[in-house]
């Protein structure tokens, strides 16, 4: 009975889809009037703090391809996904080839099918900021949020941590990159540019962008990445009119990690490490499993042990980090098949009644023991008011 109940629900997770509903990250307006995220200092010192084994130096940042051939080229698409991205899929489907999808937390949480479709289908995943912000007009605590945030999104989905990222406009620094090397990741911008956007409700948009695509062409620019966009249709068509005159040219379209010889593209121990440090992130079965298992396991590289709740120590000492107690179920651990049991038909119920579990049961103001929600600000700013 175990076993089937077991079965029963894993099959039905598989199927179920992440409920956003209820995640309403922090935000605030910067000096232009663009909108981002709202960080958190406890968050900062910890990522600065408690990885001394896995932190490595920022990585220059990536522009073009290595390789393995001549005539790999790198097609990339931000700000998705959104209307152009299924016709990009299709598209990519029918040529059999692969591509980057660089994609916006608050767009995931609207479309996350079409991510999962992405990824499924064998295109690379990369995160572009929640609500893409220029990165150097903010804070090292606002550029953490705004990366950790749509990491775990895209995780709710697909169930891997991505290590590289694009900075909204290229808009990027050494400091920026330093904060992004701190939670794992690396700054990808591009060496051409389609110029899609400046042409987005033109119809002169497909010849425009397939000009720019000719002349580089005609030059012989080869090992390039291209930036493209995936929000609106006419720019997936603009996309796949480069695509067709990159093919016909013999170039062969390839996803960021393949172009850059990189075979572990979701290898993010930091990320890991820090989603079950954190207990901020916990689901109500106290785990920090993917609880929608929605995608196929990936390789994600070396796997991390938790090193522990936050903590005095991992910060500054001034600085109270609580941990998140009285703001997610954190169960005491059960080993008997009975426990297995009962955690399983709950799971399958719930499921069956359409009551999803969410992957970050805090952010997402979700179900703490005997329903008391936690306040939305004790989770989504890292801390638990005083009782």
């Amino acid at each position: 009975m175990l076993l089937v109940a077991l079965l029963t629900c894993a099959s039905l997770a598989v199927n179920a889809r992440p409920d956003f509903s209820l995640w309403t990250p922090p935000s605030d307006y910067s000096h232009s009037g663009a909108k981002h995220l709202i960080g958190s200092p406890a968050w900062t010192a910890w990522f600065k703090n408690s990885n001394p084994d896995l932190i490595r130096p920022a990585q220059p940042q990536i522009t073009k391809c290595t390789g393995p051939t001549t005539n790999v080229w790198g097609a990339s698409f931000d700000d998705g996904p959104w209307d152009g991205t299924p016709i990009l899929l299709d598209y990519f489907d029918q040529k059999k080839m692969q591509a980057t999808f660089w994609v916006v937390g608050e767009s995931v949480v609207k479309h996350p099918d079409q991510l999962l479709r992405a990824y499924r289908s064998g295109h690379q995943i990369g995160i572009h900021t929640w609500s893409h912000p220029r990165l150097k007009e903010l804070s090292d605590d606002d550029i953490i949020a705004e990366l950790v945030y749509s990491a775990r999104a895209v995780y709710a989905v697909i169930g891997v941590y991505p290590k590289y990222f694009r900075p909204p406009y290229g808009n990027a620094d050494d400091r920026v990159r330093n904060v992004a090397a701190l939670v794992g990741m690396t700054s990808v911008t591009w060496s051409k540019d389609s110029q899609d956007w400046h042409y987005v409700r033109s119809p002169s948009i497909i010849s425009a962008v397939t000009s720019n695509f000719q002349s580089w062409l005609s030059s012989g620019s080869t090992l390039d990445i291209s930036l493209h966009h995936d929000l609106e249709e006419s720019e997936a068509r603009a996309g796949i009119a480069a695509m067709d005159m990159l093919i016909d040219a013999g170039r062969v379209i390839k996803p960021l990690s393949e172009c850059v010889g990189d075979n572990t593209p979701y290898d993010n121990p930091i990320l890991s490490r820090f989603f079950e440090a954190s207990g901020l992130f916990l689901d109500h079965w106290g785990t920090n499993n993917n609880e929608h298992t929605m995608a196929p396991p990936a390789t994600t590289g070396t796997a991390v042990t938790a090193t522990g709740a936050f903590n005095a120590s991992d910060v500054q000492a001034a600085q109270t980090i609580p941990v998140a107690a009285n703001a997610v179920v954190n169960p005491t651990s059960k080993t008997s098949s009975t426990a297995a049991l009962d955690s399983a038909e709950r799971r399958s119920a719930e499921l069956q009644e359409n009551i999803l579990p969410h992957p970050d049961e805090c952010l997402f103001g979700g179900i703490a023991e005997e329903n008391i929600l936690p306040y939305p600000d004790e989770c989504l700013f890292g801390g638990i008011a005083d009782e």
